[in-house]
């Protein structure tokens, strides 16, 4: 039930409850009713590229640099590279005062267990601040629960609704 009705929600208010890691520091910086939710809590995703590189070298998966500078509108691998220190929410998560749920997989092969370990321990001005580490019991062990979403997604579907009903009290 709490699932069917999170999900009926207006789309603004549900866009408004849900937003993705990478707009952490926008959340940091607001001060209205909000709701932020971190799937697969990529905190430092910058750092996460040097280290691919490292260790997965030219062609982590098909296509994958040249996608990436696309994304980040950078012409070349060093352009992209000097970018990426900047690409983190250290620094910001203490700025975090809205309710906060981060969720992750414990078998996440994408992106390290952690980074979703740094935004909890930083968020520490985060009012409700709710961390969820799926398990292979539970379903959803891999990178945005891509084995398995409906756990995660029904447990961050009530988790909204659950901090949209506390504000009505």
């Amino acid at each position: 039930m709490k699932r069917l009705i999170a999900r009926n929600m207006r789309h603004s208010t549900l866009e408004n409850a849900y937003t993705e890691d990478q707009d952490g520091r926008f959340v940091s910086l607001i001060e209205r009713p909000f709701k932020s939710v971190a799937w697969g809590a990529n905190h430092n995703w910058g750092e996460l590229q040097a280290r691919r590189l490292k260790n997965e070298g030219e062609n982590p998966v098909p296509h994958y640099w040249e996608h990436v500078m696309w994304v980040w509108g950078q012409p070349d691998m060093d352009a992209f590279m000097a970018l990426m220190p900047k690409v983190t929410l250290n620094g910001h998560m203490q700025n975090m005062t809205v309710p906060f749920l981060i969720t992750h997989g414990a078998n996440d092969r994408q992106i390290p267990r952690e980074y979703a370990y740094q935004s909890r321990d930083q968020a520490v001005n985060s009012p409700h601040l709710d961390f969820k580490l799926f398990t292979d019991e539970e379903g959803g062990v891999e990178h945005c629960s891509a084995d398995n979403m409906e756990p995660v997604k029904s447990y961050i579907a009530d988790w909204v609704q659950d901090r949209f009903l506390a504000m009505e009290r």
